[in-house]
């Protein structure tokens, strides 16, 4: 560990990043909403990003995945590498997801300008519900002495900025924001989907539904929203890889299970074999479409986020949510949406209980499209590009 310390303590930090000239923009099938602009740096250095999805399959379902697709549908003139070995030494080099608990791409920097993308410091800030272990500590420890290799960091939320800032003590003036949108493949999936606002299809509830969409870490809240959803008494359909039947049966009778499934384990129990628990597990756009259109709201009552993808994708097919009242979520939905107390069941009860009024409803729904303005596929470019210039000029 003293030789690392050394390979970056020693290192002069230089701040460069690609200076990128904007050209013409190219429009896409939706002339009003997906405009993919391209840019090059003014000296031509290649743009090279990391892809961990082609080497590790299992993250192309996980946010990572989702992250690089947009990735792929709006940084047009990119090239996307598997490996390090790939990445000239003269590049711009951003590796889209920083897992602190991960062995370290490389101990060196890479390439002549790199940036970070950190897209929340969950793990790092609730460690008794994300235990790392030993080799997860030493891993952690690694990767925070190698982010002297990188000359800035994005990050998804004012929210995640100040935890970067505090926790990791990163200069405030090297992070950036930059807001997620939704790809390009829901966008259009959406787009499609027969427009239900809320109504009932053959193969959901018969009653008006709500839906959550994402993991299963404790972070999620996931026994908190079951609890609530029992107190008032509605049907909510679950969708994510995790949520099958014969996968949670098999968690409940098993007596040891990773420490971070805990609150998976705890979920399952609580809905047991309850009718009013429907488990999509994992979803194809179209299907996923057509459950945010079908939903009554989303339930996204998190504990903490770096960002909150389900509000964002609910607020495109017309679909209000609740949300858990945390800095975040109050950052991102404004007042487009309710929110709850993620530790009182009994109150997300209230809220659901709130939405389930038609008017409330559709004074949400449209309060959620007019908010999502803000992320936009021309500002998630404009700002990584406005990223490039901000940070200097190459040396």
């Amino acid at each position: 560990m003293c030789q690392i310390k050394a390979l970056t303590a020693d290192r002069t930090v230089q701040i460069r990043i690609l200076h990128s000239s904007l050209k013409k923009p190219k429009l896409s099938l939706e002339p009003t909403v997906h405009y993919i602009l391209s840019y090059t740096t003014s000296m031509h250095r290649p743009f090279v990003i990391y892809d961990p999805t082609k080497s590790d399959t299992s993250s192309s379902v996980r946010g990572v995945g989702r992250y690089v697709s947009l990735l792929r549908d709006y940084i047009s003139g990119a090239k996307f590498v598997s490996s390090i070995q790939n990445v000239p030494e003269d590049a711009v080099f951003l590796v889209p997801f920083y897992n602190f608990l991960s062995r370290p791409l490389s101990i060196r920097k890479i390439a002549r300008v790199q940036l970070a993308v950190i897209h929340d410091l969950i793990p790092q800030k609730y460690p008794r519900h994300f235990p790392a272990g030993i080799r997860g500590q030493l891993m952690s420890f690694t990767n925070r002495l190698l982010l002297n290799n990188f000359d800035g960091i994005i990050t998804d939320s004012e929210a995640s900025k100040s935890d970067i800032k505090n926790f990791l003590g990163f200069p405030e003036d090297k992070i950036r924001v930059v807001y997620p949108v939704i790809s390009q493949s829901l966008f259009h999936a959406l787009k499609s989907a027969p427009d239900t606002s809320g109504e009932v299809q053959d193969t959901f509830p018969r009653k008006p539904f709500f839906l959550y969409v994402g993991d299963a870490t404790w972070n999620k809240n996931l026994v908190h929203i079951a609890r609530a959803a029992k107190i008032a008494d509605v049907p909510v359909v679950f969708a994510g890889s995790l949520f099958s039947r014969p996968r949670l049966h098999a968690l409940a009778r098993s007596r040891r299970h990773h420490p971070w499934l805990a609150e998976l384990a705890a979920f399952s129990e609580e809905i047991d074999d309850d009718p009013r628990f429907i488990l999509e597990g994992f979803v194809s756009d179209d299907r996923l479409a057509l459950l945010y259109k079908s939903a009554w709201a989303c339930l996204a009552v998190s504990r903490d986020e770096g960002f909150g993808f389900p509000y964002l994708e609910a607020a495109h097919a017309g679909c209000p949510s609740v949300l858990g009242d945390i800095p975040v979520s109050r950052e991102v939905a404004g007042d487009s949406a309710l929110f709850a107390d993620p530790e009182d069941p009994v109150d997300i009860a209230d809220q659901i209980k709130h939405i389930l009024l038609p008017e409330t409803r559709k004074r949400l729904a449209t309060a959620a499209r007019r908010s999502i303005r803000r992320f936009t596929p021309t500002s998630f470019k404009k700002d990584f590009s406005q990223i490039a210039s901000e940070f200097g000029k190459v040396q």
